[in-house]
């Protein structure tokens, strides 16, 4: 049997955002094996604060294959860990930083201007993925 694919899930702390992380990892898990951990993001504490804060849960978990990510405050540190860790960076929603800063993203089409969809893939707006809900 193939080792799981290990997949970073970064979080703000947002509902929303940390459903839509959690339910792209939990799809994924439903077609091969996954391992998922999940790192919160520090409150109030500035880039940096997150970034320190986020490097140090990063250290005590297995190397990722994917770093997931939903909402502006996880972009830097999704960034930041994806190129430390030589892991695929996808985001979720329209990122804030330009598409070509991230591996992968994953956002209904209608978001998009005419360009960057020829550039990406996407599905209709109706499309969801079924998941738990997150209580953070």
């Amino acid at each position: 049997m193939d080792d799981p694919l290990v997949l970073w899930l970064i979080g703000d702390g947002k509902p929303g955002h940390e459903n839509q992380s959690l339910g792209l990892a939990e799809a994924i898990g439903r077609r091969v094996p996954v391992d998922i951990h999940r790192i919160r993001l520090a409150q109030g504490r500035g880039l940096l604060g997150r970034l320190a804060a986020a490097t140090a849960t990063a250290k005590t978990l297995p190397r990722p294959d994917f770093i997931l990510g939903a909402g502006h405050a996880t972009h830097l540190p999704l960034l930041w860990l994806a190129r430390k860790y030589g892991a695929k960076s996808v985001v979720l929603m329209k990122p804030s930083l330009p598409l070509a800063c991230f591996d992968w993203c994953i956002a209904p089409e209608h978001v998009f201007h005419t360009a960057a969809r020829a550039r990406m893939s996407s599905s209709p707006a109706g499309r969801s993925i079924a998941c738990r809900r997150v209580t953070p």
